[in-house]
This record gives structure tokens, sequence and C-alpha cells, in this order.
């Protein structure tokens, strides 16, 4: 007997009807290899997903490995192949080290990596909206 209220999962997730749903582990699994592809230093920082968007908050650092630094190029890199995850529709950054300007360019920001005490950081997020959105700063 099925219970009152409770439908059962019909595999209509967000990428389409009959599409396979993948658990928040191998979405997590798909981001990390995101950014390990590109030499991102993942001890500094910290992603999650909430229904269809990817919150990346901390500093991107390329790690030792890496033949160069992290650019606003490499930014824009991120965050064209996060939207291709299927399950991913807007990305939001929330980096120490990097903030957008008036024009909607990536800058980089001299901050320290930890805090002094009194302080506090101030941070730019970014809402990029999925195919079809639009794009707010």
């Amino acid at each position: 007997m099925r219970k009152r209220g409770i439908r059962p999962r019909t595999g209509q997730g967000l990428a389409g009807p009959g599409a396979m749903i993948r658990s928040h582990y191998q979405i997590h699994a798909e981001v990390r290899r995101v950014f390990a592809r590109h030499w991102v230093d993942l001890d500094r920082i910290q992603f999650g997903v909430y229904r269809d968007m990817l919150r990346v908050t901390g500093e991107l650092l390329c790690s030792r490995e890496a033949s160069a630094p992290a650019t606003a190029a490499l930014l824009e890199v991120l965050q064209g192949e996060l939207m291709r995850v299927p399950e991913i529709r807007c990305v939001q950054f929330d980096l120490r080290n990097w903030q957008r300007d008036t024009d909607g360019r990536w800058q980089q920001t001299n901050r320290a990596t930890v805090a002094e005490p009194g302080t506090q950081s101030s941070s730019t997020v970014v809402h990029v909206a999925g195919p079809g959105g639009a794009k707010t700063n």
C-alpha cells in the first residue's frame, strides 16, 4: 500500500525525461574534476551544490604543480566548464581574492590569505544564469 502524498520517482530530473538522476556525490566529483583539470588548489576553495546552483567560496589559487597562476581567463574557463555539468544551471562565485569590476571583468584583489583580527572581509557574489538566462553582478 502506498502512503498518501508520496509520489514515486519518475526519472525526470533537470536533465530531462528518462535521464538518470545522479547523486550529489557524483556531481561533486565532476566539479572536483573540473577544478583539478585546471590545477586549482582544492584546499583553498569550498563548493556546494544546492538544487541546480553551484556556490564556490574561498580563494582561487593554482597548486604548486601548475605552470601558471590563476588568471581572469581561468575564471571564465572554469565558469564555462562548470555550466556544462548537466545538473548545474547557475554558478555563484564568492571569492576573497577575485571580484568583478563595474564592467563585469574579473580583477584580482590583493587580500591577505588570513584575515587580520578586527577586520571584516568583503566579497563579491556573482550569479551566472544558465542558457537563456540573464547575467547579473
